[in-house]
């Protein structure tokens, strides 16, 4: 995995509404490869993304009604 792999991800969660697991499960992964990534990234990376959808945990909608409307299908 790539440090842009690691970004995108972070991108998508932020853009999903976040998920304080998420960041916990991709600094752990990142933890056992070869690139750095900190809280700091996620602030940075969070200042340029906008929150899409309001998706649970802690938002209002599950990730099937996303997929449901289109969004981030896999082909």
């Amino acid at each position: 995995m790539t440090k842009k792999a690691f970004e995108n991800a972070i991108t998508v969660v932020i853009a999903l509404g976040g998920s304080t697991n998420a960041v916990l499960h991709l600094l752990a992964m990142v933890a056992h490869g070869q690139h750095q990534l900190t809280l700091e990234d996620f602030t940075r990376l969070g200042k340029r993304v906008p929150v899409l959808a309001d998706l649970k945990p802690s938002g209002k909608y599950v990730m099937a009604e996303l997929v449901k409307i289109g969004g981030l299908t896999r082909s």
